[in-house]
């Protein structure tokens, strides 16, 4: 026993001299580079919090005149969880010259902003480009932002199309890791795109400086492909294309380099596990670490000794990182990145969501009784889905468009457009995972520039997130100064009782926060300095979202027409989408700011106001002539063509505009019957407006249908009037809120509803329901009726779970067959 301990005792002390000795000649990696790093990224993730949108719209075709049914997801961008940043949403509609001609501006509960857009009737056909994003993306650039191509078609239903683009295809060529080693067989991805911007089907060949043929390749999806290549030192490749069309046009290959690290990355022949083999061409050994970052988290970092001429092989374990784009980045002692390779984790997932119906196939305007069913496998994992039925021909449906799985997990990390992303998800593809393999290996990108992130340099916040909508101005001298500590105060126009302030700063710009409204208000803001002087001072509004830096447009259509829209499916069409007008009268500040928000009380305003800008006609008091009775309608008698004053007996007056009956009265922006007119003197009125017809009074709707009378009383200071666009202290300004969502139309024709019988039911949006939440195993019912289009119809539904797993399904069915 004690001949084995003494035994024992050498093989220890053996062991402690051997691992002494190899500790002297393998060094440790700095801890502080991956320190940094990580770092880095947990404060960019959490801190900062970059945020995705998705936006659902109900198809991708439409015609001048058309809602664009949508809603929003806003999601951080790690975790795809609701964002915490954000609770407002901008949309704009773009041409295809960078000109908005339409916006809107959502709510955001939750991370969802559910609403509509209503296309302009006057709007050319051609292509267009839906941008959204928050304010707090603006941080980020405009790569960021979501944005996709839709199409207003012609009259007669096709596609407005443009000549084809002339000019030579692009080819290039992605070594493996980053550089093209010489001496070392390794992989050459390559992508060859035409004239046109799509992926284009190419056979070509390798060669030499000297031209002799090295080795040819032919693209395996979309232009996509690779082969294999053993590059000489000192020599130059290039490579010719022979197939669509043999060109003459000399590709080059980047110049072989004699030292590096050759890093080869294999995703797909194990389902569990990620193979890495590196070999290094350096002279001597190294001790770099290999970094595996998804969802801007370093997700693992080990150490790696290399040896030159020696390979070294490892994996990774698929399951401890999350579903999407990763990047493994390998780094010396300093941090600088030697090699680096994109690729995409996928995991066998279950369905979370089934539909079903009773038929496949069903007649015209036939009732449909859809069931959406939590198939989930989780089941405390709850789900928020938006749902779309549509004409699929006519609507633009495309079975390999974006997705919300798509665009979150895939498009919205990649550089560039992606044609047909749907491919690389569906099972049905047998080789999807062969093409996506060379897409990460053609069309990748970092989200860091790797000094940047060494650096420990983090975006510099320029916009500040947006919880409510806000109001942003500048109070400045008559020489363009601003005024340091200036007051700036805001009233609703015409509703003095009250109102709130702020202070401007240095640079004289101010803003108020805190407004919840829908539609639009006019407000009047006055302007004075620390010392409470108006003289000089001048208010400017500023659109806090002006500078804008363009997007680039990635999210295109796939190619192709559509059958021709009949003639008369505009007109149909607006039976089934009337345009809401709303009217905000009498309504109190408090009334359209949060809860958080003080509202202060009264002040004294200098200036009258006019509430109507486009007023028919308008008499100030000295203009009008003493009536009799004292009672202000009577001395408008004969002063406006197409108003009768009408006497009722006594002292009381009826008023009339073309004959169209009683007007609506306001005071002061307040709604007052006409009873309560007859009390008022006409020496408390300072001026009176009239609005005859529906151009001038079509913001108050049908109440309004007799005209408006407006009325203003009399207020101290009120000795001459000053026009409130000249810039002086005191200003009018129409405030755009948020924009009112409509209802979507469901026509009925179970014998309740007669008025749509008459009409031919051309609709390609069959049916839009943007607010379904199922939780685990629950099912829920969604009933229409199909229109008078025959073919097939597409249920298109999308959407997120409380654990931010991307859902997408979608089903077919028959209709008029």
């Amino acid at each position: 026993m004690e001949k084995r301990l003494k035994i024992f005792a050498k093989l220890v002390l053996m062991l402690s001299v051997l691992s002494l000795v190899v500790g002297a000649s393998i060094p440790k990696n700095d801890p502080d580079i991956t320190l940094k790093i990580r770092t880095y990224l947990n404060t960019f993730r959490i801190n900062y919090a970059p945020e995705k949108v998705y936006i659902h719209q109900d198809k991708n075709l439409y015609v001048a005149g058309e809602l664009i049914w949508l809603k929003g997801y806003i999601l951080d961008a790690a975790s795809l969880l609701p964002t915490q940043k954000s609770a407002v949403l901008h949309l704009e509609l773009r041409n295809d010259r960078e000109e908005t001609v339409m916006k809107a501006t959502l709510p955001i509960e939750d991370g969802m902003a559910i609403g509509d857009m209503q296309l302009g009737e006057s709007l050319p056909a051609g292509t267009y480009f839906l941008v959204a994003y928050t304010q707090w993306m603006r941080n980020f650039g405009s790569k960021d932002m979501f944005q996709r191509e839709l199409q207003v078609l012609q009259k007669k239903g096709e596609v407005q199309t443009e000549a084809s683009p002339s000019g030579l295809p692009d080819l290039q060529f992605f070594p493996e890791g980053g550089h093209l080693l010489a001496g070392q067989t390794q992989e050459v991805a390559f992508k060859a795109v035409g004239p046109d911007g799509k992926g284009l089907s190419v056979k070509g060949q390798v060669f030499d400086q000297d031209g002799n043929e090295v080795v040819g390749f032919e693209d395996f999806h979309q232009g996509m492909g690779s082969f294999q290549l053993a590059p000489k030192a000192g020599t130059r490749y290039h490579a010719l294309i022979i197939e669509p069309v043999h060109l003459q046009q000399r590709y080059p290959f980047p110049d072989p380099i004699e030292k590096g690290i050759l890093l080869q990355v294999d995703e797909n022949s194990d389902n569990e596990h990620i193979l890495i083999n590196l070999h290094s061409l350096n002279a001597g050994s190294q001790n770099l670490s290999l970094l595996a970052i998804a969802g801007d988290n370093l997700v693992k970092a080990t150490d790696v000794f290399v040896e030159e001429s020696r390979k070294v092989s490892l994996s990774l374990v698929k399951n401890d990182f999350p579903i999407g784009v990763a990047s493994l980045v390998l780094i010396d002692r300093q941090g600088v990145p030697l090699a680096e390779r994109l690729l995409y984790i996928e995991k066998e997932e279950p369905a979370m969501i089934s539909i079903g119906m009773d038929q496949s196939n069903l007649d015209f305007r036939e009732l449909v009784n859809l069931q959406l069913t939590h198939t989930g496998s989780e089941p405390a994992e709850k789900l928020d889905l938006s749902v779309a039925v549509i004409s699929e021909d006519q609507a633009g449906f495309h079975s390999e468009q974006e997705n919300i799985k798509t665009y979150l997990l895939l498009s919205s990390d990649l550089k560039g457009h992606i044609e047909n992303p749907y491919y690389y998800f569906d099972p049905a593809n047998a080789d999807r995972k062969k093409a996506l393999r060379y897409l990460m290996m053609t069309q990748g990108w970092r989200r860091f520039e790797w000094n940047t992130l060494l650096e420990q340099r983090l975006p510099e916040i320029r916009h500040s997130s947006e919880m409510d909508l806000q109001l942003w101005g500048r109070l400045t001298q008559e020489n363009g100064k601003g005024i340091d500590r200036g007051e700036a105060l805001l009233f609703l126009q015409d509703r003095y009782q009250s109102f709130i302030t702020t202070e401007s700063n240095q640079q004289g710009y101010f803003a108020f926060q805190g407004f919840y409204f829908r539609d639009t208000i006019d407000l009047v803001i006055q302007g004075s300095d620390r010392r409470g002087n108006r003289s000089g001072v001048q208010v400017e509004i500023i659109d806090h979202l002006s500078g804008l830096e363009p997007p680039i447009y990635t999210l295109r259509l796939p190619t192709g027409k559509i059958t021709d829209i009949p003639g008369n499916y505009i007109s149909t069409m607006q039976y089934q989408f009337q345009a809401s007008e709303s009217a905000l009268s009498g309504i109190a500040l408090r009334e359209i700011m949060l809860d958080e928000v003080v509202v202060e009380g009264r002040a004294e305003v200098n200036e009258p106001f006019r509430l109507h800008r486009r007023a028919d006609a308008t008499f100030t008091r000295e203009q009008l002539p003493i009536a009799p009775s004292g009672n202000i309608l009577e001395s408008l008698q004969g002063r406006v063509a197409g108003l009768q004053i009408i006497p009722k007996g006594g002292f009381e007056f009826r008023a009339v505009i073309r004959g169209q009956g009683s007007p609506l009265f306001l005071l002061d922006g307040v709604m007052i019957s006409e009873s309560a007119v007859q009390g008022i003197s006409q020496f408390d009125i300072s001026r009176v407006e009239i609005l005859k017809g529906p151009g001038s009074a079509g913001i108050y709707g049908g109440q309004a249908s007799g005209g408006v009378i407006a009325l203003y009383t009399r207020r101290g200071g009120e000795d001459t009037e000053i026009d409130p666009d000249s810039g002086r202290h005191i200003i009018r300004y129409r405030m755009g809120g948020f924009t009112r969502a409509r209802q979507f139309y469901v026509p009925k024709y179970d014998g309740s509803e007669g008025g749509y019988y008459q009409f031919p039911d051309l609709r390609t949006t069959i049916h839009w329901e943007p607010s379904v939440r199922l939780e685990a195993n629950a099912r829920q019912t969604l009933s229409f009726f199909t229109a008078d289009t025959p073919g097939t119809y597409r249920v298109i539904v999308q959407g997120i779970s409380d654990k931010g797993s991307p859902v997408y399904a979608t089903h077919s069915f028959q209709v008029g067959n």
